[in-house]
C-alpha cells in the first residue's frame, strides 16, 4: 500500500477534529452517499475521507485513494 501524502493527512486532520468537536458533517463539506450510512469528504481530487454512522453518531474514519473509494462505495451495502 502506498503511503498517503502529508498534504492529504493535513487536510483530513481538521475535518476529523471538527467531527470530534460536534460539528455537523454537512457544515464541513461532507456528502452522504445515496441510501447509505456513509459520509464522504473530498480531499484534493485523488483522496476521500469516509465515515459512517454507528448508534446515531458519525464514527470511524478511513482515508482512501479515489480509486479505492469508488470500489468501496459501490460495494458497501450498509
Amino acid at each position: 500500500m502506498k503511503r498517503l501524502p502529508a498534504k492529504v493527512i493535513q487536510q483530513a486532520s481538521p475535518i476529523v477534529e471538527a467531527l470530534k468537536n460536534g460539528t455537523h458533517w454537512s457544515q464541513i463539506g461532507g456528502r452522504r452517499l445515496k441510501h447509505s450510512i456513509i459520509v464522504a469528504f473530498e480531499l484534493r481530487q485523488e483522496y476521500r475521507l469516509i465515515c459512517w454512522f454507528e448508534e446515531g453518531e458519525l464514527q470511524r474514519h478511513k482515508l482512501l485513494s479515489h480509486e479505492a473509494y469508488n470500489y468501496y462505495a459501490s460495494n458497501t451495502r450498509r
